[in-house]
């Protein structure tokens, strides 16, 4: 199935302990790119977290963002640790009476210092626990999002595919009316001449010319690259960078058949596919 590299996820959990929020997006990247902002008494889960994203997606740039609400009752409650306090006053006294200078450390101060106020001590465990299932909820909801935009993508190459192969055709048509065409303004301009026209030399010259604007290979190559576009669309997996090869390849082809134009059905005929060509290259962009 072809999956987008862009999506959206936002997961919700309450419990007794607060609240938990997690929000997943992705966009478009070369590779697999991922980036966390979580608090620091979760950081301890992100490199699980990050190899749950690498287990079940293989490119794009993937932010995610955790957030934890505890409630009041879990959270309120703090104390002070005496002795670091105590050691700080001691250190500050000492300091001043070193350069002769009255000590003006602060409560302000004090409390800044790290380690001086402590929370209640709060059970992370089960609030680790809750962070894990939702984040594979999250993940499971952006892998969801991802496919449905997949399969928008995918009918709309299918229809551009479609579209190009019907043009080949219209201009498989058009070459031998093309070419009775030409010889008949040759044999119209030899006619104003008052020239009689040589018909071997004018066969030949018609060989020359049918030689010199054949697209057959042309068209013939930009057949095959539709029947791999569709076979790799019917493969699935991540196949982003195969079909961006391929509308390069596509669009080498409409390239040359527009600089073998000598008519002007085969020139809108190559403006048309790259028309064409451009609509799905920008799509593929965002094929995981």
């Amino acid at each position: 199935m072809v999956a987008s590299m862009t999506g959206f996820v936002h997961k919700a959990f309450q419990s007794q302990w607060g609240s938990l929020t997690c929000e997943l997006r992705a966009v478009n990247h070369r590779f697999l790119d991922i980036y966390f902002k979580i608090p620091e008494e979760l950081r301890a889960l992100e490199p699980k977290l990050r190899q749950i994203i690498k287990e079940n997606l293989s490119r794009g740039k993937v932010e995610c963002f955790i957030r934890c609400q505890l409630d009041p009752s879990v959270s309120s409650s703090v104390s002070i640790n005496e002795e670091i306090v105590q050691a700080l006053g001691d250190a500050a006294n000492q300091i001043a009476t070193l350069l002769s200078v009255e000590g003006d450390f602060s409560v302000s101060d004090a409390m800044r210092w790290p380690g001086v106020v402590e929370g209640a001590d709060v059970d992370w465990v089960p609030i680790h626990e809750a962070v894990e299932v939702v984040f594979e909820e999250a993940v499971a909801g952006l892998i969801h999002a991802r496919m449905t935009e997949g399969i928008a993508i995918s009918e709309m190459l299918r229809d551009r595919i479609h579209a190009i192969r019907h043009i080949v055709v219209e201009v498989r048509e058009a070459v031998p009316t093309i070419l009775l065409a030409q010889k008949q303004r040759i044999r119209d301009r030899l006619s104003e001449l008052s020239i009689e026209a040589d018909a071997g030399r004018l066969e030949q010259e018609m060989v020359l010319y049918a030689q010199k604007v054949d697209v057959d290979e042309e068209l013939d190559r930009i057949n095959t690259h539709c029947d791999e576009v569709d076979r790799v669309l019917l493969k699935g997996g991540a196949i982003g960078r195969r079909l961006d090869f391929l509308m390069q390849e596509l669009n080498r082809e409409a390239n040359t058949l527009g600089s073998k134009s000598t008519d002007h059905r085969i020139t809108n005929a190559s403006v048309d596919l790259k028309v064409l060509i451009e609509q799905m290259r920008e799509q593929v962009q965002n094929v995981e």
